[in-house]
Order: C-alpha cells, then sequence, then structure tokens
C-alpha cells in the first residue's frame, strides 16, 4: 500500500506499478537492464536506467488500460501487426 504521506511523484509511479504484475516488471527490468549495458558497452549511470524503465513500466500500464477498455481495437491492432 502507498503511504499517505508519500510524495505525489512517489503516489504517481506507485499507481504505475500497481497495475503491472510482478512477472511483468520483472521481465521489464531485466530486459531494460540487459538492453542498456549491451548498448553502452557494460557501463550504465543507474539514474538512466532507471528512468528507461520507470518509461518503459508507465508504457506498459497504458497498455494494460488500453487492452482492458477496448478490446475490439486492441484485437484489431494485434491482427495488423501480425500479418
Amino acid at each position: 500500500m502507498i503511504g499517505a504521506r508519500a510524495s505525489p511523484a512517489r503516489r504517481a509511479q506507485g499507481a504505475h506499478l500497481l497495475l503491472v504484475s510482478s512477472e511483468r516488471l520483472a521481465a521489464i527490468a531485466l530486459h531494460e537492464v540487459i538492453n542498456s549495458l549491451l548498448a553502452q558497452g557494460g557501463a550504465v549511470p543507474a539514474t538512466s536506467l532507471c528512468a528507461d524503465i520507470g518509461e518503459r513500466v508507465q508504457l506498459e500500464a497504458q497498455l494494460g488500460r488500453v487492452r482492458r477498455l477496448d478490446r475490439e481495437a486492441w484485437d484489431a491492432a494485434k491482427r495488423r501487426l501480425s500479418g
């Protein structure tokens, strides 16, 4: 549970984290770490890595909302992308 004394920014991020499953969060973090390490040659600043992971989690939460709110549009988009 997100505490009432947390800053507004932390409460906003917590909402995104609650919308994504723990398995997806782990996969996102692992994917971003590996991609960043490979792209940067093995050294990545923690702040940029955290920002990249945060952006990806926000995107995943937004995609989850689209999936739930408009299932027909989501299925149509998947069909267009798959071929």
